[in-house]
């Protein structure tokens, strides 16, 4: 199963820790021999604490943007075929909030830089894209040449 999350964007952990339902049941379902699979998405957290300029703080309570991921990753990895687009447009949305309220503490106290803060850790994060265009492509090519999953595996490239 590593293989198949890999190509579908997501970081392995080796998680050890306090113990959940959720890892009961990873435990259980590796002694049984079935495969079991868990998504967390990690979320920013900004934190503004040490800033007395600043009467709010931002917390996203709702993370559509999490969610859309993980749910694109399910949907394409057990052919679900949801449709996704009310957490499209609520990922949308929250980020024109963050973006406005990130707008808002930058007027109200432009002398703590928030704008250059959250830029600087906007430049420095690399995402891991989750494309699943790349195996339409493949399976559309092997549509066209006749080849179906259960053919042996051949490179296009060299027929």
């Amino acid at each position: 199963m590593k293989d198949e999350l890999q190509n579908i964007a997501v970081n392995l952990s080796d998680y050890h820790g306090g113990a959940s339902v959720g890892s009961y049941i990873c435990r259980r379902s590796g002694e049984q021999g079935i495969e079991y699979v868990s998504f967390y998405a990690f979320v920013p957290a900004y934190d503004f604490s040490n800033v007395t300029q600043i009467s709010n703080s931002i917390r996203i309570e709702n993370d559509y943007m999490a969610w859309l991921g993980i749910m694109q990753r399910i949907n394409h990895m057990i052919h679900l075929e949801l449709d996704l687009s009310d957490l499209e447009e609520k990922s949308k949305e929250l980020v024109e909030l963050f973006d406005a309220r990130i707008a808002e503490l930058d007027d109200e106290s432009p002398q703590l830089g928030v704008r250059d803060y959250i830029n600087k850790l906007s430049d420095e994060f690399v995402p891991i894209p989750f494309s699943p265009l790349d195996d339409v492509w493949e399976e559309e090519l092997r549509r066209l040449f006749g080849q179906s999953d259960g053919d042996d595996r051949q490179d296009i490239e060299s027929e």
